[in-house]
C-alpha cells in the first residue's frame, strides 16, 4: 500500500534507506521511496515538488519528517517538511595495531 496525504493532516514518515527510485507511471514522473509509518514498513510516492522539498531537507538513511500537504492561495497544493535529517554518518576509525616492540605504528619507528 502507498501512503496517501489528506490535505493539513500531517504524517510522520521515517525513511530507513534515504535513496529513491525514479519512476514514470500514468500519473507522471514520480520518485519512489521506502518509509515506516508508525511501525510498519510503506512506500510513498512523491511528485517532483514534493522530491525537490526532501532532497532540500537534507533527507538520507534514518531520517524522521513530518509531512504535510498544505492547501496555498488559489486553492493550490503545496508541501511542508518538517524534521530533521539524520545524523551525518560516524566515520569508523581503525586503531593502529600495536607494533612487537609495544609501540603504535606502521614500521615499529618512532
Amino acid at each position: 500500500m502507498a501512503i496517501k496525504f489528506e490535505t493539513n493532516i500531517p504524517v510522520n514518515l521515517v525513511f530507513p534507506y534515504g535513496d529513491f527510485r525514479e519512476i514514470s507511471s500514468r500519473y507522471g514522473q514520480q520518485f519512489a521511496y521506502s518509509v515506516d509509518l508508525a511501525g510498519q514498513r510503506d512506500k510513498l510516492f512523491a511528485t517532483p515538488g514534493l522530491h525537490h522539498k526532501l532532497q532540500e531537507a537534507g533527507l538520507r538513511a534514518g531520517s524522521v519528517f513530518t509531512i504535510t500537504k498544505i492547501e496555498i492561495e488559489g486553492n493550490r497544493k503545496d508541501w511542508r517538511i518538517e524534521g530533521e535529517e539524520a545524523p551525518a554518518p560516524v566515520a569508523v576509525v581503525q586503531q593502529e595495531k600495536a607494533q612487537p616492540n609495544g609501540k603504535a605504528g606502521s614500521n615499529g619507528h618512532t
